[in-house]
């Protein structure tokens, strides 16, 4: 899997943001990656920004520290002497920068064969600065801050606050414990609440999307903290005609990744439980030892049927077992957390408040195993029964 390249914390303020580089591990990564990508393609691709570059006069371009699906990124630094709008006076702050930035398709290459995916991208960045604007910058413990946006030389960018390592990075490094697993889901599921109050579903709960603390003058700061990140695929849940929930037989195409994906996405449109499911992966594969059942398989068709054939939530978990082994805590609360998110119906409003209780119990739980019966990460309950269409909120119904 890709690393995560650009989430890794900045150099120091007496250090130019232009000189920063990239970790050895990171570059052995990104070069690991680029040998599944065909030759002419490696040849013909080139980067959307250069170093030094100044957009608009704001913001100078460092080090290009990777890319995703719609944007590559890059170290920035604002501009000394730069005018600044009364929001982004407001906006000052001493947090390192980082700028997404995908290039604008010219007209007169319409026919071009990556045309519309080069539009769609850049129209994924304008998305992600609409939804940073109208709901994310809001909540700046939740998402970080945009504090930039605008286009220059042929291309779309988006300034955003750099936050700290991802959860995947962390993931590699060591073994979480129940306690920085339970804090972590907690800040994960009160992110979701925020973006499913304002009709948001996220669509795109990895590791790799979820940062842990800040960065500010080179330094990482309040990494007990989680944050969400990559909005691109996030949708709204509700019609934009009728205002009401999207209906389940409307049809659906998964977002995201397959791995962490949702039962429910390959055949329904996003809804909140989907969300909740897919972080009760995340939350499994870390204590797993970034591992799931269906991580053999060779498709996303092979991984859906995968997590059928493991029937409930306890099904799951007593697929991972022997994975579980090393985790110093009882994973019971995180399959009740699954069994939970899978237990909704498609328009119900997740219950936040008892999916807290499962991570409370889960960061209180024993880091010794129980000496006798079935093991604790094994041992079946009973699934909570579906809940009923006519528990939704009312505006969904």
């Amino acid at each position: 899997r890709r690393a995560r390249v650009y989430t890794a914390c900045a150099p120091p303020r007496s250090q130019s943001v232009t000189d920063c580089c990239i970790s050895q591990p990171a570059i052995a990564s990104a070069a690991a990656a680029r040998e599944t990508v065909p030759q002419e393609q490696q040849q013909s691709s080139m980067p959307v920004l250069s170093r030094n570059q100044v957009l608009k006069g704001e913001f100078r371009v460092g080090a290009r520290l990777g890319e995703g699906a719609c944007a590559e990124v890059y170290c920035c630094e604002r501009v000394q002497g730069a005018k600044l709008s009364r929001a982004q006076k407001l906006q000052q702050s001493d947090a390192d920068l980082v700028v997404k930035a995908a290039p604008i398709p010219p007209q007169s290459k319409k026919k071009a064969k990556d045309y519309m995916d080069k539009k769609r991208a850049a129209d994924t960045l304008f998305a992600e600065h609409l939804l940073y604007a109208n709901v994310l910058n809001r909540h700046p413990r939740r998402f970080g801050t945009k504090v930039g946006y605008g286009e220059d030389q042929n291309c779309r960018y988006l300034v955003l606050e750099r936050l700290g390592p991802s959860l995947g990075d962390e993931m590699a490094e060591t073994r979480l414990t129940p306690q920085q697993l339970a804090s972590i889901g907690a800040d994960c599921l009160a992110s979701l609440e925020v973006l499913h109050a304002q009709k948001y579903v996220y669509c795109d709960m990895k590791p790799e999307n979820i940062m842990l603390g800040t960065c500010s003058s080179g330094r990482i700061r309040d990494k007990d903290q989680a944050r969400l990140v990559d909005f691109g695929v996030a949708t709204r849940y509700v019609s934009a005609v009728s205002g009401k929930h999207k209906a389940e037989d409307e049809g659906g195409g998964q977002a995201g990744t397959p791995r962490f994906a949702s039962l429910a996405s390959s055949s329904s449109p996003p809804a909140r439980r989907d969300d909740v499911e897919a972080l009760a992966y995340v939350l499994l594969c870390a204590a797993a030892d970034d591992r799931l059942p269906w991580d053999s398989a060779q498709s996303d068709e092979a991984v859906l049927a995968a997590k059928k054939k493991c029937g409930d939530a306890y099904g799951v978990l007593a697929a991972l077992e022997d994975d579980l082994v090393g985790f110093a805590g009882d994973a019971r609360p995180l399959g009740d957390f699954l069994a939970d998110a899978r237990a909704l119906a498609h328009n119900a409003a997740p219950d936040y408040e008892r999916l807290r209780g499962h991570l409370r119990t889960l960061a209180a739980s024993s880091s010794k195993r129980r000496r006798s019966g079935a093991p604790a990460s094994s041992k079946r309950r009973k699934a909570p029964a579906p809940m009923d269409e006519s528990s939704s909120e009312e505006e969904d119904e």
